[in-house]
C-alpha cells in the first residue's frame, strides 16, 4: 500500500507544480512590492498574503 500512495503522489506532483505556479503568475506584483514597503518579511509575505490567496488553487 505506501509503495501505490508512493507513486500516485509521484505522478501527480508535476501537474501540481504547474497549476500552482501558473497560478501565483497571476497574483500581482505590486502587492509583494507594497507589503515590503510596509515592513512585511519575507516569511510573513508568504505566509500572511501569498499563501491565504492560494486557497482555489489548492481546493
Amino acid at each position: 500500500m505506501p509503495g501505490i500512495i508512493l507513486v500516485l503522489v509521484a505522478l501527480n506532483l508535476p501537474f501540481t507544480v504547474l497549476l500552482y505556479k501558473g497560478f501565483m503568475a497571476t497574483i500581482p506584483r505590486e502587492i509583494d512590492e507594497a507589503a515590503l514597503i510596509d515592513g512585511c518579511s519575507r516569511f510573513r509575505l508568504f505566509f500572511a498574503i501569498i499563501l491565504p490567496l492560494l486557497k482555489p488553487v489548492s481546493a
